[in-house]
């Protein structure tokens, strides 16, 4: 299967989800997607409904093995038995979390690294 980096390169991917449980306490999470290596857990990305944000939609993001990650979250928690179209779009060292096709929070000057796939 060939992969597909989270480099310096522009990127946007979308997807619908239907959660059936929003965790609202801390430590507790769904997760919907995630990459995290065996070698470095500092690199990474991971897409997940988080009760440490009081059920906000996260996408986090580490591009180097320095423990710096970026975060991306929903403007508010999700709702459960409700249909979302979320999108994550990389312009530039932008990062930025769509839903609905309302951008919700983003950040800038995120770093670079040739070495995170989004799948493998």
């Amino acid at each position: 299967i060939q992969q597909f980096w989270l480099t310096n390169q522009n990127f946007t991917f979308d997807c619908w989800i239907y959660p059936t449980d929003v965790p609202t306490t801390f430590g507790n999470r769904r997760a919907l997607a995630s990459q995290r290596f065996a070698s470095s857990s500092d690199v990474s990305w991971s897409f997940q409904i988080d009760g440490d944000y009081g059920g906000k939609l996260a996408f986090e993001m580490s591009t180097n093995s320095t423990n710096v990650a970026y975060t991306v979250l929903s403007n508010n928690a999700l709702t459960a038995n409700q249909w979302y179209h979320v999108a994550i779009e990389r312009n530039g060292a932008s990062l930025t979390m769509y839903i609905d096709g309302v951008a919700q929070t983003d950040v800038e000057n995120i770093g670079t690294d040739s070495s995170l796939p989004l799948l493998k």
